[in-house]
């Protein structure tokens, strides 16, 4: 009877010891998870909309300084995010096209779609003027242009 005893408390240890490992495992895959998560910015709990894939509107804050004018403080928006942009080597028609085309590329850039205006009271030396700021009105990804 001691032995029955003793071989069952033996299994109670190992199915406590095989509980707690399979908890810790748990935990460690969930705080992996997390990481990823946080890594990536995709399911940030304190990140930005632009630290997501895309291109995001997003406000921008900036003090003017013009000579002869009182410095202001203006926010207009801008374009902030990250766009697809991969290179590869060439297809095989591309290859027999143009054997010099060794590797084919695309590059997205986060850019301004389209802008409205913004007029500003600048008090100055002169006296009062109104200047125009431009601010995106959307963005998007498109293919990146050499300037």
């Amino acid at each position: 009877m001691g032995r029955r005893d003793s071989g069952r408390a033996v299994a109670q240890r190992y199915r406590g010891m095989a509980r707690r490992v399979t908890v810790i495992t748990c935990l460690m895959v969930v705080c992996a998870c997390v990481g990823l998560c946080d890594a990536t910015g995709r399911t940030s709990l304190r990140g930005h909309s632009w630290e997501t894939p895309g291109c995001h509107l997003v406000g921008h804050t900036r003090v003017v300084k013009i000579p002869d004018c009182v410095p202001f403080q203006m926010t207009t928006n801008a374009c902030r995010g990250f766009c697809v942009s991969y290179a590869i080597p060439s297809p095989y028609r591309t290859l027999a096209y143009n054997p010099n085309h060794i590797i084919t590329s695309r590059a997205e850039c986060c850019d301004i779609i389209d802008t409205h205006d913004i007029p500003v009271q600048v008090r100055c030396v002169d006296g009062v003027k109104e200047i125009v700021f431009k601010s995106a009105k959307n963005c998007a990804c498109s293919i990146c242009r050499r300037e």
